[in-house]
């Protein structure tokens, strides 16, 4: 299968089902972005092999890794590529007809949600086996939907695969935690960074990390707190500010829980 964009005639799959395939594209490539504005009838089942942002019909802007495959409601606005004018590749199946969303559904499938792919070779698998069905001289629409569901099913089966295994989303914001621990914490780009649903991305990283990512974060700042006070030219108030804490009492309070000592006999008992 060679790359580009096949279009085909929903009156060549003419039966019983209520599914047609109106598009395939193969390792497509473009630049700038791709924005819809909603209000159409059919549903994009899209991998994307370069990184990039996505915003769902909700308005979430989720990061995409590469081979990330994203389920897309066309009735619904949505937005991805690279707005700097980088090339960008990406597959996909453009699916129409009533019987979609019962086919998502008995694929355990959630419309804007990302699932990250560690090989695009299952997936692009499926999608070949759609389009030489669909480049018969008689395309069967039962076949045609069983390759589809088998390509949903997939999806959902490679996100249950990984679902143990460190997620390249969650590690990418653990990460940017340790590096920026001091800074402000926003659950809502920490969850766009991993690519996850902000409660998505919560019960993901306390299944990776054991905690919360804000309790992490904390628990990053008071470590952080315990090395600067091995400065004694460093005042209590100063610590505290450089580590995000802009009340002593406060941060005196927490430290005290998480070290069973204040920040000043901790100071003293380092010296």
């Amino acid at each position: 299968m060679q790359a580009g964009i096949i279009t085909f005639d929903p009156a060549r799959q003419s039966g019983k089902t209520g599914s047609i395939v109106e598009v395939v594209g193969f390792h497509c490539q473009r630049s700038g972005l791709y924005e819809s504005a909603g209000g159409l009838e059919n549903w994009r089942v899209m991998m994307f092999h370069t990184p990039m942002a996505v915003t769902v019909g909700d308005g979430r802007v989720l990061q995409a890794s590469a081979h990330a495959v994203a389920v897309f409601d066309s009735r619904q606005p949505s937005r991805y590529g690279m707005g700097d004018g980088t090339v960008w590749d990406h597959s996909w199946v453009r699916l129409a007809g009533p019987d979609v969303p019962r086919l998502l559904k008995r694929a355990g499938i959630v419309v804007g949600t990302l699932y990250p792919f560690h090989s695009p070779d299952d997936f692009l698998y499926w999608l070949k086996q759609i389009n030489r069905e669909l480049t018969r001289p008689a395309p069967d629409s039962g076949i045609l939907e069983c390759l589809v569901s088998a390509l949903l099913l997939r999806v959902h089966q490679t996100a249950m695969e990984n679902r143990d295994r460190p997620c390249p989303g969650i590690e990418r914001a653990r990460r940017w935690l340790e590096a920026h621990c001091t800074s402000p914490i926003k659950l809502d780009e920490l969850a766009a960074m991993a690519g996850l649903s902000r409660s998505h991305f919560c019960a993901r990283f306390r299944q990776a990390v054991g905690c919360s990512p804000l309790t992490y974060a904390k628990r990053l700042r008071l470590q952080h707190a315990a090395l600067l006070l091995e400065d004694v030219g460093l005042s209590v108030k100063a610590v505290a500010a450089q580590c995000g804490f802009y009340d002593v009492y406060h941060f005196s309070r927490r430290f005290s829980a998480h070290y069973g000592l204040s920040p000043t006999a901790f100071r003293a008992r380092r010296h």
